[in-house]
């Protein structure tokens, strides 16, 4: 017997059951079920303040939250908030110090809340102790208005109650965890970091874990000579970047192991929680086998993710739609994943740029510069200048995606580049429009060596030789740079 048929209403219903995002999901005891144990966990698990990083629907949340169950069945204190739930009706008027005024206020009176309800859960403390935890959070409530008068809160107050108060309940450490940092302003983000800063990172009793979306922040700034916020092997020494972690090009098996075991348990969890007692590589085979028609289809919809769960997710449903629409089929097959990611790539993220013509003329530069005329969808940027405008942009958007690869250029000795890679649904895409041309001249050349690409192919394995001459640099970037 199956574990899973895809022609049933039971399975349909399970794709359109699971959750996109890891927030939406009603019970942290679900996403603990459903959770792919990585390194990252591990890496979390450090007495040290750390910034974990990666672009939106990569798993921070779902990572964290799971990093805080764990934390609260070792017994620890822990706080999650999130930026989110805080932001709304704040405002953005007013200069970026005032704006970060308004959010940490406001974070400082949601932190007292949360540990005023872990009081009330505690069962052994007496009247008096309960009294005096009470009256220690409305004090930090009362700071969370801001001074008029010298420093902007009384940062050196919050670190003594904080102190106190893990006196009182008898903890030596405190967990929190701050995430959806993008919610906040990103000009107000230095000032926000600052305060925090000041309150807690300086709290040697206090660890902090951040989760932070990739290429859309401002962690510090200089005003006046001075540093504002957060600064890298100053105030954080380790962070953590998730993107790394599931790059299909660097580690193809890991990758895909991770991917089949994060649709099985998803799968499983609506269609019967025992399944989820399976041994990982019984869950990889058994996704690989029942659900696609072939390895490589499932391979396909490793690449077209592109490392991004939320990705993954939702191209795999797309997928399962476009299985549907053929009723003599019985699994998922490579051509239902090529539409599928198409479909996903102009729905999302393409719309994304239907405003800025600057970003188009760049993609359409790629097309014609380094698909069509250097026969690659991956290209070198300069080291020094992985993080310009243009690149974080598209980088956010996922339409361009860095590799953890540096490389080197043969007649540039000395000088670092890195790898940039083009969306797989993004070049998917071109195919049908002026520039398919292009395309199947370059990489359907009937000339090519027998069994070098093939049709199915439809995003081709590129050539790292050829790489290294694939440069784009300073000049290109800036040219299409938006005006101001």
């Amino acid at each position: 017997m199956r574990t899973f048929e895809l022609q049933t209403d039971s399975f349909r219903r399970a794709i359109l059951n699971i959750q996109r995002r890891a927030e939406r999901q009603e019970l942290e005891e679900r996403l603990s079920k459903c959770f792919v144990p990585t390194r990252i966990i591990d890496d979390l698990q450090t007495d040290q303040n750390q910034l974990l990083f990666g672009r939106r629907g990569v798993g921070k949340t779902h990572t964290l939250k799971v990093y805080l169950a764990k934390k609260v069945t070792e017994g620890r204190l822990c706080s999650y908030l999130d930026c989110t739930s805080f932001g709304s009706g704040l405002g953005h008027e007013g200069t970026p110090q005032n704006i970060a005024i308004r959010f940490f206020s406001t974070f400082l009176r949601r932190l007292a809340d949360n540990l005023l309800e872990h009081v009330v859960r505690l069962e052994n403390p007496s009247g008096p102790v309960q009294d005096r935890l009470t009256a220690i959070l409305s004090q930090m409530s009362e700071l969370a208005s801001p001074n008029s008068q010298g420093e902007t809160f009384a940062y050196s107050e919050i670190i003594r109650l904080m102190n106190i108060f893990a006196d009182e309940i008898q903890v030596t450490r405190m967990f929190m965890i701050l995430d959806e940092w993008a919610q906040i302003p990103i000009n107000a983000q230095p000032f926000f970091a600052e305060f925090l800063k000041r309150a807690f990172f300086a709290n040697q009793r206090v660890t902090m874990k951040v989760g932070v979306v990739d290429y859309t922040y401002q962690l510090c700034t200089t005003i006046d000579g001075s540093l504002i916020g957060l600064e890298k092997s100053a105030d954080i020494f380790s962070d953590i970047r998730m993107d790394e972690h599931f790059v299909w090009d660097v580690d193809q098996s890991r990758v895909e192991s991770f991917f089949a075991e994060l649709l099985f348990n998803h799968l499983a969890l609506e269609l019967n929680p025992a399944l989820l007692d399976f041994r990982p590589s019984i869950k990889a085979e058994t996704v690989r086998r029942e659900v696609f028609t072939q390895d490589k289809s499932f391979s396909q919809l490793c690449r077209a993710s592109e490392g991004n769960a939320r990705d993954f997710i939702v191209i795999f449903g797309r997928s399962f739609d476009e299985f549907r629409k053929q009723q003599s089929h019985e699994k998922i097959g490579i051509d239902d994943v090529h539409k599928a990611s198409i479909s996903w790539y102009r729905s999302d993220k393409l719309t994304n740029l239907s405003s800025e013509t600057w970003l188009e003329g760049f993609m359409q530069h790629l097309v014609d510069n380094i698909i069509a005329q250097k026969q690659s969808r991956t290209f070198m940027v300069p080291f020094r200048h992985i993080d310009h405008p243009l690149l974080r942009r598209l980088f956010a958007a996922r339409i361009l995606h860095p590799l953890n690869t540096e490389w080197s250029h043969p007649d540039k000795q000395g000088e670092r580049f890195r790898l940039v890679t083009i969306d797989y649904g993004a070049y998917a895409s071109f195919k049908g429009t002026k520039s398919q041309h292009l395309l199947d001249r370059v990489f359907w050349n009937s000339t090519a060596p027998e069994g070098t690409q093939r049709p199915e192919d439809l995003v081709p394995f590129d050539d790292r030789r050829s790489i290294r001459r694939i440069v784009v640099d300073i000049d290109v970037l800036n040219k299409f740079i938006a005006s101001p």
